[in-house]
């Protein structure tokens, strides 16, 4: 009796290997994700746990994220109630008699009595030359350093006198941050890299990933989603890190060289992004060696040997 016809195996698909130029797809083999509801699919899903804290609503999170902490610095509230009684714009930004020492050997002054005041809505831009203490200062207001001697107070809340755990959280939900060298999370995606200060601010993973896209759309960058920072340009790295600060909504946004590491159409590009906010009503401080990049600021201040010199309004004022 002949034996039963055994069908041939099929053959196998080869696998096709992901370059550098591949774009990133999804686990499960679905095509590039530019939709949002492909994305809250894809990083919202249960199986994606993790380390992840307890799920915050995004209601709960605007109505609790602009409570001061315990004490409120007095300078800020005495300037508050300055530029209050004088018609003016409430302080974002108040820095009073700050002072930095480091010992190095001998003791280095990175900063020596300055004082400063940013408004709501102001476009400031720190010059100076290299060691003057620019970004001495810059790390100052962002809480990522204390001062020797003086206060620093950002959206009402003391950041000179607070704890490392209250500096935390007021990076967290007050402060975005803009670098030089971006700081991305080279394995993450452009949509988790900009959602990861939303992580540890307790909001759920589908306000986080609406947040998220929101802002990479507001950048230009709606269609590079779910690309890893190795298959996006500089600038396009430096676009994805502006829409990671603007993420959590801050009351400030710090800028660190912004233009020093892309060429000079995409930093035109950068400053533009700046422009934007500005006229939308952020309160933005930069740091720059560029007198071209100052320049679109609404005034100037210049730091020499850790005192500032001179404050000098531009024509964007």
């Amino acid at each position: 009796m002949p034996g039963r016809p055994v069908a041939a195996p099929a053959a196998s698909k080869p696998t096709a290997r992901r370059t550098a130029s591949t774009p990133r797809r999804r686990l499960n083999g679905v095509k590039l994700i530019t939709q949002r509801t492909c994305l809250r699919r894809k990083y919202i899903a249960p199986s994606r746990g993790g380390l992840v804290p307890p799920a915050r609503s995004l209601a709960a999170n605007v109505d609790t994220r602009r409570q001061p902490t315990e004490g409120v610095s007095e300078t800020a509230a005495t300037a508050t109630a300055a530029a209050t009684e004088a018609g003016e714009a409430e302080p974002t930004v108040v820095v009073d008699e700050v002072s930095k020492h480091y010992t190095v050997g001998s003791r280095v002054t990175a900063l020596d009595g300055v004082s400063l005041t940013l408004p709501t809505g102001s476009y400031t831009a720190i010059m100076g030359p290299s060691g003057s203490g620019k970004s001495s200062l810059l790390n100052l207001i962002g809480g990522l350093d204390t001062p020797s001697s003086g206060h620093v107070a950002v959206d009402g809340k003391s950041v000179s006198t607070a704890s490392e755990d209250e500096r935390a959280a007021i990076r967290g939900t007050d402060i975005g941050f803009v670098f030089q060298t971006f700081n991305l999370m080279p394995r993450l995606t452009a949509v988790e890299n900009v959602a990861l200060p939303l992580v540890f601010d307790g909001w759920s993973r589908a306000d986080r990933i609406d947040r998220a896209v929101d802002r990479l759309e507001a950048v230009g960058l709606g269609d590079r989603t779910d690309h890893v920072p190795s298959e996006l340009s500089g600038g396009q790295r430096q676009r994805v890190a502006i829409a990671r600060a603007l993420a959590p909504d801050p009351a400030l946004i710090l800028a660190d060289e912004p233009t020093g590491n892309v060429d000079t159409d995409t930093g035109a590009t950068v400053l533009d992004i700046f422009d934007e906010l500005h006229a939308a009503g952020n309160t933005i401080l930069l740091v720059t060696h560029e007198r071209h990049v100052a320049e679109r600021a609404d005034r100037i201040v210049h730091i020499t040997d850790g005192e500032i010199g001179s404050i000098e309004a531009t024509g964007e004022a």
